[in-house]
């Protein structure tokens, strides 16, 4: 081979090594932020208690040092520490399955129920009326108007006896007629004691 071919295959291979596909790059992800700490629940003195608490229950303190770290008596930390590990059970129970209605869903839902309950009621009593009447029957009356033996009561005019009085004592007395008890209207209903006449 001389030279000149050599040269010449050369180029060539420039060629090859420029055309050749290049590789996928590495694309390189942002890094997340470093997560914030949640805020930690409670008060200074829960959780100073919590970890007091903790502690004992680890077998680093004696229930006695918690109790003094805590500044409370021996029976005291005691009826704390079973407080706290009743909410723990509480707390490691698992939740209900299923949707959680809130109160305001369920007295919304009990209204529409209501409201669908009362439009059915009425409904069927219009029914029910309708086919009394095609069979020929005598509507029956309503709960509220019946009495204890099923008959109808009879309306109760209103007593105005109150009004008339209020009228007679708002009439001007005209000359040579007089107020008496036996002259009014109602003066023979009412007491003589209440008139004045002994």
């Amino acid at each position: 081979m001389s030279t000149q071919t050599m040269e010449a295959k050369a180029p060539e291979v420039q060629k090859t090594v420029a055309k050749a596909p290049e590789r996928c790059k590495t694309i390189e992800h942002p890094r997340p932020a470093a997560r914030k700490r949640p805020p930690e629940p409670g008060t200074p003195a829960g959780r100073k208690t919590a970890a007091a608490i903790l502690e004992v229950l680890g077998g680093e303190r004696s229930p006695t040092e918690a109790a003094a770290a805590l500044g409370v008596s021996l029976p005291r930390y005691y009826a704390i520490e079973t407080r706290a590990l009743a909410g723990f059970l509480v707390g490691c129970e698992p939740p209900p399955l299923g949707r959680r209605v809130s109160p305001e869903r369920e007295v919304e839902r009990l209204r529409r129920e209501n409201e669908r309950l009362s439009r059915d009621l009425a409904r069927q009593q219009a029914l029910a009326r309708t086919a009394s009447r095609a069979a020929g029957l005598a509507s029956q009356p309503s709960p509220a108007r019946a009495g204890k033996d099923g008959k109808r009561r009879k309306r109760r005019r209103p007593m105005a006896r109150a009004l008339r009085m209020a009228a007679v004592l708002q009439q001007k007395p005209a000359e040579g007629v007089s107020l008496s008890p036996l002259s009014s209207p109602l003066g023979a209903a009412m007491p003589l004691s209440v008139v004045g006449v002994k």
